[in-house]
């Protein structure tokens, strides 16, 4: 499995697990099949931009959460670091997410 399906599937199923919602509901909520939420979650599965857009609406999060690594970013600080350096780390880190979400919405309104 890819780098990118792996996060976007461990990503779906920890928004659905903190909202407390099943794939069948999910599959309610975006208007796709609860296979295809599955095969997502699994990695069998690539969903478009747009479909990731509709997902991420339905969990509350942005695009780029969805891709995001935010556990094994964080772990890169060590823990002895003071806390100029991990509010260096978490600035970083919300600048980035903040780029991929931008290039994510120009791309989808490009391509509609």
């Amino acid at each position: 499995m890819s780098k990118a399906k792996e996060l976007i599937a461990r990503n779906i199923k920890h928004g659905r697990d903190r909202m407390g919602i099943t794939q069948e509901q999910l599959a309610e909520f975006t208007e796709l099949s609860t296979s295809y939420i599955g095969e997502i979650e699994v990695g069998k599965k690539y969903p478009s931009a747009k479909t990731l857009e509709r997902i991420g609406d339905a969990l509350g999060m942005q695009m780029y959460e969805l891709y995001y690594e935010a556990e094994d970013s964080i772990l890169e600080v060590n823990e002895d670091a003071d806390i100029t350096t991990l509010v260096a780390k978490a600035s970083e880190l919300k600048k980035n997410a903040i780029v991929l979400d931008r290039l994510l919405r120009k791309y989808l309104k490009r391509n509609k």
